[in-house]
């Protein structure tokens, strides 16, 4: 199968009383066995819009580039929608999909030049259908919500940069029970205890992660990713 693409007639007046409609002859691409959701994006950085388009059959993310070549990303069984986004903050657009037969949404993140890593899948129930993406609590992250055929439900999946296993290394600092933990100038990750912590970002690019408590984390002078159990304060991202 293929998507058709057409082009705006060009040449329209301005004026907007009786102007015809027209559109160019649609040019068709080839997009997988059974081509069915769609998002537009420019994933290469070319400032150029492209097109991912999920294939339901083949299991996998059709990108069509601007510059007229394509590329083919597996992601989960039987995938129907996929939306765009930057969900880790880097600046380029990332994909999301909703994997029907998966019972997930998989997150496909972008590695420029249009080449997209391994899809890392998030519960969304069997028969997860369509996805969209958005700032649903405010902390500036983009946070994912599907829709789910079997249960009649919608799911939200808030982002949290600290739901998966905390970031570690020569950066990594223990947040100090009962005192406030600051960052140093260089890029920190800086993770909270089960108590009542309070986080601040240094000067760096810092991911800041509560703990199971009550916690205040707030971000610092650099582009700081914050996430925990139960933050009081949201994180703040001042550049």
């Amino acid at each position: 199968m293929a998507v058709a693409l057409a082009g705006a007639m060009a040449g329209a007046p301005a004026a907007v009383a009786a102007a015809p409609l027209g559109f160019a002859p649609p040019v068709d691409y080839p997009a997988g066995a059974a081509p069915y959701g769609l998002a537009l994006a420019d994933f290469d950085g070319d400032g150029r819009l492209d097109v991912a388009v999920s294939d339901f059959l083949g299991d996998a993310v059709t990108v069509l580039r601007g510059n007229g070549s394509s590329s083919t990303i597996p992601v989960g069984a039987k995938p129907f929608s996929v939306t765009s986004a930057d969900f880790d903050g880097d600046g380029r657009a990332d994909l999301a999909v909703a994997v029907s037969h998966g019972a997930s949404v998989d997150v496909l993140l972008n590695q420029g030049d249009a080449s997209f890593g391994p899809a890392t899948a998030f519960p969304a129930g069997m028969g997860a259908a369509t996805v969209a993406n958005g700032g649903l609590d405010g902390d500036g992250e983009g946070d994912l919500v599907a829709t789910n055929l079997n249960v009649d439900t919608v799911w939200v999946l808030l982002h949290d940069a600290c739901a998966a296993t905390p970031p570690a290394g020569p950066g990594a600092i223990q947040a100090r029970p009962g005192r406030t933990t600051v960052g140093t100038a260089g890029p920190d990750a800086i993770l909270g205890t089960p108590g009542p912590d309070t986080i601040v970002g240094g000067h760096g690019d810092d991911t800041l992660c509560g703990g199971a408590g009550n916690d205040v984390v707030s971000g610092g002078d650099g582009f700081d990713v914050c996430g925990g159990a139960e933050i009081v304060q949201a994180c703040e991202r001042r550049r």
